[in-house]
């Protein structure tokens, strides 16, 4: 089995609204809503190739998704409590972004870099949750 894990800094661009216009010419164009999502799949492109270092492969993968946000400060109390964390605050995070969408842009992200579609997928485990940097961790396997 071929394990590779990447590391995206920041907060990750979601795939799965549209935004449509209808052009002069009276054409409809449909786009993705998020504005950062093709910079957000040129990152997993290239931090998977690096990673991958081979041609996609025709096996199939289980994916790990992994989304860490700070947590905000006004979950903390202040002065000697600073590091407290407010009794009435989530212990889980279930605030945006969606992990749902956050998995598509993951998957269309590796497609003909490490796998050959993302059919190829066949097992995935998503979580988020509060942590001290905000990224996203991709844990890939190859099943063999």
């Amino acid at each position: 089995m071929n394990t590779f894990s990447i590391w995206i800094p920041g907060m990750p661009a979601t795939k799965g609204s549209t935004t449509s216009n209808v052009t002069k010419s009276g054409k409809i164009v449909t786009r993705a809503a998020h504005p950062k999502l093709a910079m957000f799949e040129a990152i997993i492109r290239e931090k998977s190739s690096e990673a991958w270092g081979r041609q996609p492969s025709v096996m199939p993968f289980n994916l790990e998704v992994e989304y860490h946000a700070v947590r905000p400060k006004s979950h903390y109390g202040t002065g000697k409590n600073v590091a407290r964390l407010k009794p009435h605050h989530p212990r889980m995070m279930t605030k945006k972004p969606d992990l749902s969408k956050i998995i598509r842009a993951v998957e269309d992200g590796m497609n003909k870099i490490v796998y050959l579609d993302d059919q190829q997928i066949r097992q995935i485990k998503a979580v988020k949750q509060y942590s001290p940097a905000e990224g996203v961790k991709i844990t890939i396997t190859e099943l063999c």
